[in-house]
């Protein structure tokens, strides 16, 4: 019998195979695109990494080998509650853009066919370029609030990644178990809760270490979430803070730069429009400058006086007239007074309240504001007045009739009122004031000055050829026909004493004087033609007929006001027939035809041989 011994047997040993340590690798973080995190996960087995999961860019389609869950690469966007699909920053110009094109080429295709719409498309068009940059920073602001949501997540990932490498590698593998506390420790604990076990929030008795006999003192897990939440609150709390003053940054930063290219861009246009006022309102500006330093400022109210020229002009003539009324009324030593005004002719009461004022504006109102009336300019103005406007007192004697041989003392007030020619003379005006100083002496101008419109009666300033001749054709005396087609001829002139002989312009004396030139016979007597010198004419000479034996061609003389002259006559007019006459008779009518006026006035009638 064969016995088999154990040793023949071999002796199998089996060998417990040394466990591996599985453990988790660091995140690794990469930005791809516009905000797009991608974050690769892999295990580490023996130190080796295995490989990665490779992602395309699509539409967030994951493709790759196959591996476990820990080794899959994740894609998340910038904010959760982002659900587009993933595209970059160019991919969203790029269809922005697009979506711009189609709008406009649609908007434009709609608008072309409305009434107006071109005008609409023109006007939303300049409205999207004027909004251009305010978008731009509003998407430039999205951009940043997502980029800093990425960076806030990731953050708070690794913070919550490292907190638990470091338990793990500080612990012994289990997770939640703290160190074993030295003997000291331990010793120092038991004293503290007198030997009893400490059921705190911190920490209690759970287990021993088999090792070394000790009990572990394990961490609550609710108190360790709390912590952990506590301590994750506090860095997203500051991440806000930051995120916030970085966009509060972001947009100041924003509106300068809006601020400069909307200065840039509007600096062509600005410039423009400041030209374009300074070439509209600055001559403007100027002109209205130079009008306030001429004459004719008399023609606009006072740039800083509340007191116009005319009304201080007004105070000196009540002035004026009370004092001549006071000498009027005084009457000790003489019989009677009466009223002269010097060497006056025309149909109304003398008054020469315009020529002062014209005067007055260009002795003064040349480069100055004459129209502001200061002290000095009301004095230049009383200036003018007094040496336009005076009176002094005469005397003279009066016979009395055959019956009565009395002689009678009569006191004369004399009122001499010189006119603008006379003053253009007495002043020393050159040409262009002489000039400027006619011109404010226009009816026109006149009329803005405040002199009323209208003249002395009813009259025609023009003569119809219908007219003309019928009247030529009732006159019979060749003297007479000549003179009355010469003053037909002069219907519609201006009426002016100081250029009664350029032919352009006509008083009443000057009118007869020419007319009966016409005629041959000259009305010049003792070196004068005025009104009166040509009664005295015609009545030293016995040249007179009676009213109602009047033929065309004859002279009415009228004495509208005491001049001192021969009759005081102060007016002419000539007769043309059928009861009308044709007479210069003041600046406001000029020379007109019309009927005989102010019968009651005629001293006498005249026929000049």
């Amino acid at each position: 019998m064969q016995i088999k011994r154990v040793d023949d047997k071999p002796m199998m040993i089996h060998v417990k195979e040394k466990p591996k340590l599985r453990t988790k690798g660091k995140r690794q973080v990469q930005l791809k695109g516009r905000a797009v995190l991608t974050i690769t996960k892999g295990p580490k087995v023996s130190g080796k990494r295995l490989p990665a999961f490779t992602v395309s860019t699509g539409r967030g389609s994951l493709k790759g080998r196959s591996g476990t869950r820990n080794q899959r690469r994740t894609t998340a966007t910038s904010s959760p509650l982002n659900q587009r699909p993933i595209r970059t920053r160019t991919a969203d110009k790029t269809r922005g853009r697009i979506l711009k094109t189609a709008g406009i080429a649609g908007a434009k295709k709609a608008l072309s066919n409305m009434e107006g719409g071109d005008e609409v498309f023109e006007a939303g068009l300049l409205m999207e370029a004027a909004t251009r940059p305010i978008r731009g920073v509003v998407d430039l602001k999205k951009y940043h609030h997502r980029k800093n949501i990425v960076r806030q997540k990731r953050r708070i990932k690794q913070v919550r990644f490292g907190s638990k490498v470091q338990r793990k590698e500080a612990g012994t593998g289990l997770v939640g178990i703290r160190r074993p506390l030295s003997a000291e420790q331990r010793a120092a604990a038991i004293k503290r809760v007198g030997g009893r076990s400490y059921a705190g929030d911190q920490f209690k008795r759970s287990a021993v270490n088999r090792s070394s006999g000790q009990p572990v003192m394990k961490e609550q897990p609710r108190k360790r979430m709390m912590k952990r939440y506590i301590s994750e609150s506090r860095t997203l709390v500051k991440k806000q803070e930051q995120m916030v003053k970085a966009a509060k940054k972001t947009v100041k930063v924003q509106i300068e730069m809006m601020i400069k290219k909307l200065v840039q861009y509007l600096g062509s246009s600005f410039l423009g429009s400041a030209a374009l006022i300074a070439i509209v309102v600055v001559p403007i500006l100027a002109v209205i400058a130079m009008i306030y330093n001429s004459p004719f400022a008399i023609f606009f109210p006072s740039i800083s006086s509340t007191e116009t020229i005319q009304a201080v002009l007004n105070e000196y003539v009540t002035e004026f007239n009370q004092s001549v009324d006071t000498e009027l009324n005084d009457i000790s030593g003489y019989d009677w007074s009466e009223k002269l005004y010097v060497n006056y002719e025309g149909t109304e009461e003398p008054d020469n309240y315009y020529d002062i004022l014209a005067v007055y504006m260009v002795k003064y109102g040349m480069g100055d504001t004459a129209t502001d009336m200061t002290d000095k300019a009301k004095a230049n103005l009383k200036t003018v007045f007094e040496d336009m406007r005076s009176y002094d007192v005469t005397s003279r004697t009066e016979e009395g009739s055959d019956e009565d041989d009395t002689d009678y003392e009569v006191k004369c007030v004399n009122i001499t009122m010189k006119n603008y020619f006379e003053m253009g003379s007495e002043y020393g005006f050159d040409e262009k004031q002489n000039e400027i100083l006619l011109e404010l002496m226009k009816p026109d101008s006149l009329a803005l000055m405040g002199r009323p419109e209208g003249g002395a009666g009813p009259g025609s300033s023009i003569i119809t050829s219908e007219q003309y001749q019928a009247i030529l054709d009732a006159v019979s005396d060749e003297n007479g026909k000549r003179v009355v087609a010469f003053v037909l001829s002069k219907v519609g002139y201006p009426y002016s004493q100081d250029y009664r002989d350029t032919g352009n312009y006509y008083d009443c004396s000057s009118l007869a004087y020419y007319a009966w030139k016409q005629a041959g016979v000259s009305l010049l007597y003792g070196g004068s033609n005025t009104a009166a010198s040509e009664g005295q004419l015609c009545y030293d000479n016995n040249y007179l007929v009676e009213y109602e034996n009047m033929e065309p061609g004859d002279l009415i003389f009228y004495s509208y006001s005491k001049n001192g002259r021969f009759l005081n006559i102060s007016h002419v007019a000539v007769y043309v027939g059928d009861g009308m006459v044709v007479e210069a008779a003041n600046e406001k009518t000029g020379v007109v035809y019309r009927s005989i006026q102010g019968k009651s006035k005629i001293v006498m009638i005249g026929r000049p041989r």
